[in-house]
């Protein structure tokens, strides 16, 4: 029995659907490169003593929490959805089930058992390695969505412009740690500072002179990749970790937002469900994770990164779109797939 589901009965949640999908994508994309830029913009006029007042603090703090814990709680909501569940926990469950389970029983082990504080600053930039590369990683996913929306594929020069931004993000952001500056490898940070700049300067050198040679692609394809370009451009502005850091980071997780939004657009008579299955994994694990780092080292506070790693293996897998599961799922809920 066929599994796909009629336009028709999918009720958009975020924006109406466009004649063929056309103006709907705009919408989207339009949305995304917003959910991309504000938090950057608001987090810094937030962070800035002489403007912080412009911008309430409740929504800062509503903001940071839906762009950190919120974000990643909110990506358990797979589970919930009945198509997706079996596909997670029948077919791949050593990826969606296992997997995830094994990285939080490793990480809430190692913190509850380890003391050396010189180890587990190791594990947390270990962690925050992992986090970056994540969100650079996405990064490249929004392009790769615009590049399907425009059928024209994502070019070598722009997926190099773009891995070079994830070292930059990397080795630039690694010195803002309070870990890094406690270890062995902290009069490395001046250097590993200028590498970032490096990297970040090198990923523009890749892509204009594509652009230079080629004459671009699309005004839409040329404003998606300055955004994504400028992802990391925070780190080489500022010299304390919330001016620095909080602003992309928060970023990542309200794309995030928006994807899932999508994803909920599913078959009426299951539509609230998926809602639901959003709504309450986001306030429940986010709680949790919230308390987890406010908590002290030990096997709670491990657990919380061990959740965060998780959601790290569960959206590479279920976003890969290489995969003909993942595909057709996701087509039926983004019209340009």
């Amino acid at each position: 029995m066929s599994t796909a589901v009629s336009p028709a009965e999918v009720r958009p949640l975020l924006w109406p659907q466009g004649k063929g999908g056309d103006s709907a994508d705009k919408r989207f994309f339009a949305l995304l490169l917003a959910a991309t830029v504000l938090p950057v913009v608001w987090l810094t006029v937030a962070g800035l003593p002489a403007l912080s007042g412009a911008v309430p603090a409740w929504g800062t703090a509503l903001l940071i929490w839906l762009g950190g814990s919120g974000h990643v709680a909110g990506s358990f909501a797979f589970y919930f959805e009945p198509r997706a569940r079996a596909f997670m926990t029948r077919e791949r469950a050593g990826r969606f089930v296992w997997a995830p389970l094994g990285v939080i029983a490793a990480v809430a082990l190692a913190f509850a058992m380890l003391r050396e504080a010189a180890v587990l600053g190791a594990l947390v930039l270990v962690y925050w390695t992992w986090q970056v590369h994540h969100y650079s990683r996405q990064n490249m996913g929004v392009l790769a969505f615009l590049a399907r929306a425009e059928r024209r594929p994502v070019t070598p020069a722009e997926l190099r412009a773009l891995q070079l931004t994830d070292l930059a993000g990397i080795t630039a952001s690694l010195p803002f740690l309070r870990e890094f500056g406690g270890s062995v490898a902290a009069s490395w940070g001046p250097w590993l500072h200028g590498a970032g700049v490096v990297f970040f300067l090198a990923a523009w050198s890749v892509w204009l002179a594509e652009r230079i040679r080629t004459g671009g692609q699309s005004r839409a394809r040329d404003l998606g990749m300055v955004v994504l370009l400028l992802f990391y451009l925070p780190l080489f502005l500022f010299d304390s970790f919330p001016l620095a850091v909080t602003g992309f980071a928060t970023a990542h997780g309200v794309q995030y937002f928006l994807f899932l939004g999508c994803v909920a657009r599913v078959p009426r008579d299951r539509q609230m469900r998926a809602l639901g299955a959003l709504a309450g994994s986001t306030l429940v694990l986010g709680g949790v994770l919230f308390l987890s780092g406010l908590s002290a080292r030990g096997a709670f506070y491990g657990a919380g990164l061990g959740v965060v790693m998780a959601h790290f293996v569960i959206d590479a897998g279920m976003w890969r779109l290489r995969e003909p599961f993942q595909r057709a799922y996701m087509a039926e809920r983004f019209s340009f797939l």
